[in-house]
């Protein structure tokens, strides 16, 4: 998380992530190459990715291919927009992630606690947080979008 926190916020290329991913058009016309700059950010998610799946292996020792990360992806978006990421891009950051990942353990801990082993209940409360937060994103960015009308209406 610190190498990927350092990479994203002091490098270029990190800058060039948050444009492509704020909007893409407008990236490419300041001269940017945004092709460029995907296949880097997909090539380094393969490292990632490649890094988690070994140490997967070495926490269970061993690997179903065919199911292996069956879950995740929603885990994986959940902690994501938790930690304060928008869906429409160009916005987040590396720790707001790791809190989301942090917030979405500790739910799903309070809910084995509860002793709701169901697996559907960790992916109802696992939905209800998405809606909630998702739902947050928008009355914040909403009322954003009123400051700045305003704002811009009284000068």
């Amino acid at each position: 998380a610190i190498v990927l926190h350092i990479i994203s916020r002091y490098t270029a290329f990190g800058r060039y992530v948050y444009a492509v991913g704020s909007n893409e058009r407008t990236t490419r016309l300041s001269g940017i190459n945004v092709d460029r700059v995907k296949r880097r950010v997909y090539a380094l998610m393969g490292v990632i990715v490649a890094v988690a799946s070994i140490v997967q292996i070495a926490r269970i020792g061993s690997m179903d291919y065919a199911s292996a990360g069956s879950g995740y992806e929603m885990d994986a978006i959940a902690s994501a927009i938790i930690g304060g990421t928008l869906l429409s891009g160009g916005v987040g950051n590396i720790f707001g992630t790791l809190f989301g990942v942090l917030t979405l353990a500790t739910i799903k801990a309070i809910v084995t606690a509860a002793r709701l082993n169901d697996p559907w209940w960790q992916s109802i409360t696992t939905g209800a947080m998405l809606c909630f937060f998702i739902l947050l994103q928008s009355v914040v960015l909403s009322m954003r979008g009123k400051r700045k009308t305003t704002r811009a209406t009284t000068k």
